[in-house]
Parts: structure tokens; C-alpha cells; sequence
């Protein structure tokens, strides 16, 4: 099992498929370069279909209906967008042997990246009121706009309660 702890909330994985990016070898290699990662990318059953879950973990957000937060969403928005694009280009580069076994991706994961599944970018937000997921999840869906059309992606914003229940924090 792959155990952490991001965010103030526990991650515990199936190795064989997940990889924790933000602790492997590779993105400690290349960080330093302007390159961000999300926390991990695991393997996740929904509605009967196996999917790819890049997931990225924040203790808050911005109020995402504030006017007096939007630079600061925007700027928390373009810091997201960046997580993502990275991790996938990290994950890929690995598939295509550039320094796969620092990357340390489970095999199950490997084999569900060589044949794509659905992709979520999903972020999980500690302290989120319920009532701002979906606004959040709304300008993350616009700002991650080009890669869900790229790779036929979902956005989910969830918070705490909703990551337990959907087993994806103990």
C-alpha cells in the first residue's frame, strides 16, 4: 500500500495501482525546473468502468463567488492547471521510457495508461463548504478546458466528507 498523508488527510492506495508522483525520484529530479506535480494518479472504480484519477489535495480554496478573492482564484486556478498538464506529461514520458523507474507507477496503472481509461483531474479541498464545490468545480472545469477535450477528461471537486465516502481517504 501506498500511505501519505496531504493536506491533513490520509491516502492509502493499492500500489500496483497508483503512483504517489509528488514523492517519486522523477518529479524530485526535475522540480527544481519549473515542473509541478499533483499529489498521485491512481486506478478508481465509477459507475462500473475503471478510470485514471489524477488527484490533487488543498486544505482551502478561494471563495470561487467572491469578488474580492478573483485574483486569487485565478491564480489558484493557473497553479491546478499546471499540476495537471505536468503530471500527465510525466506519466507519458515515463510509458515512453524517460526514467520509467523513477516514476515508480504500479503495473495496473501502467496498463490502464497504455490503453486509456476516462481520466478525472479530480481535486479534493480539506475545507470546502459543500455549496462551493460545484462553483469550484465550474472554474476548474474552464480552466482545465483543453484537456478535457484532449483526453475526453472529467473535473470533480469534492470535499473531505465526500473523498471519505467515496473511499478515496481513511
Amino acid at each position: 500500500m501506498i500511505r501519505f498523508i496531504e493536506s491533513d488527510m490520509a491516502f492509502d492506495l493499492q500500489e500496483d495501482r497508483a503512483c504517489h508522483l509528488e514523492k517519486s525520484l522523477r518529479y524530485q529530479a526535475i522540480n527544481s525546473h519549473a515542473v509541478s506535480s499533483v499529489e498521485c494518479v491512481t486506478l478508481y472504480e465509477r459507475r462500473g468502468e475503471e478510470h485514471i484519477l489524477f488527484i490533487e489535495a488543498k486544505k482551502g480554496a478561494p471563495n470561487p463567488s467572491g469578488t474580492e478573492s478573483e485574483m486569487a482564484l485565478d491564480e489558484y486556478m493557473v497553479s491546478l492547471r499546471a499540476k495537471y498538464e505536468h503530471s500527465i506529461q510525466m506519466c507519458y514520458a515515463a510509458l515512453h521510457g524517460i526514467d520509467r523507474e523513477l516514476l515508480e507507477m504500479g503495473n495496473k496503472l501502467i496498463e490502464a495508461l497504455n490503453h486509456p481509461r476516462k481520466m478525472i483531474f479530480l481535486l479534493v479541498v480539506k475545507r470546502l463548504e459543500d455549496k462551493w464545490c460545484q462553483e469550484l468545480q465550474a472554474a476548474l472545469k474552464k480552466e482545465l478546458q483543453h484537456l478535457r477535450y484532449i483526453w475526453k477528461a472529467d473535473v470533480l471537486v469534492i470535499n473531505e466528507a465526500l473523498a471519505k465516502r467515496y473511499h478515496l481517504i481513511v
